[in-house]
């Protein structure tokens, strides 16, 4: 059972003697995968294949990944725009011309233009880095994801501890259904007794408080509960990405019950359907954190 949480944090760090890297990785609840990245310019090419294995490897959540990279021995080398500098020439000759200016345009002058020279890494010494950076960031996922482990067990933990309370719970709706048959029959005498009603045979009398207390039967439901439950704890046991269907699932639990509260007429049934649904709504918080 390798099931996560959606929230942790994660961290890889790697030093060497002409790079330092850091990538530093954060994960909240979401319905999607919604991915954020910060990088240096010479790794933003790269933007979409680090988001193709984030996704692969954390499935879901709002994920904020840092990669810092500090060059330490890697020359960085100059590089003219020369489009740019054509296009200087062209504007600084018709602004001579325009303004009448007489003084001779120098290589002092092209320099203070802004963009004109640039400083780029050299390419042949930094090809050793895409490969560090990649290894570094599946690292940093893995101390994610042994946190997101962690956190995952404790909330399955209690999820699993909740639906033993609500399996309780339904056995304890079950005992009390027993005696809805003599609770209509009370009740209908006392009705008769009430009206001062002649007459009515005990025949009529059993057969209305078997049609009562048939429309309250709640077998059904407790059926359907008890398997509910015991799906629950399948799919706990034997997937990994299970916050879908459990969350599908405490939607059915929560509907069996308001069944069983709308069809009965005991009070005692009704306190144990509101202790259930409180377990169900704590079940389905802790879900939301799970993939």
């Amino acid at each position: 059972m390798n099931i996560k949480s959606m929230t942790g944090f994660g961290k890889y760090s790697l030093l060497l003697d002409d790079i330092d890297v850091t990538v530093t990785i954060r994960s909240i609840n979401s319905k999607y995968c919604d991915i954020s990245i910060k990088t240096p310019k010479t790794l933003l090419e790269n933007d979409l294949k680090y988001r193709k294995l984030i996704q692969e490897k954390i499935k879901r959540g709002k994920v904020d990944v840092r990669i810092e990279l500090e060059l330490k021995k890697i020359e960085r080398l100059p590089e003219l725009n020369i489009d740019l500098l054509k296009k200087y020439k062209e504007l600084m000759y018709t602004l001579k011309s325009e303004a009448n200016i007489s003084t001779e345009i120098g290589l002092q002058d092209y320099l203070k233009l802004p963009d004109l020279i640039s400083f780029k890494y050299d390419e042949t010494a930094t090809e050793h880095i895409e490969p560090i950076i990649e290894d570094s960031l599946l690292k940093a996922i893995e101390d994610l994801n042994v946190m997101r482990m962690s956190e995952g067990k404790v909330l399955i933990d209690d999820i699993k501890n909740r639906l033993n309370t609500i399996s309780e719970i339904t056995n304890s709706i079950e005992g009390s259904k027993d005696d809805v048959y003599n609770l209509w029959i009370d009740r209908l005498k006392s009705k008769i007794d009430l009206l001062k009603l002649e007459n009515i045979s005990e025949d009529r009398l059993i057969q209305e408080a078997v049609i009562h207390s048939e429309k309250a039967d709640i077998t059904e439901e407790i059926v359907r509960i008890n398997s509910h439950i015991t799906q629950f704890k399948n799919i706990i046991e034997t997937e990994e990405e299970v916050g879908k269907k459990l969350d599908f699932l405490s939607i059915e639990l929560n509907r069996e019950f308001n069944t069983i509260a709308s069809k009965s007429t005991k009070s005692s049934i009704i306190t144990f359907v509101v202790d259930a649904k409180s377990q169900i709504d704590k079940i389905k918080e802790q879900i939301q954190n799970l993939i």
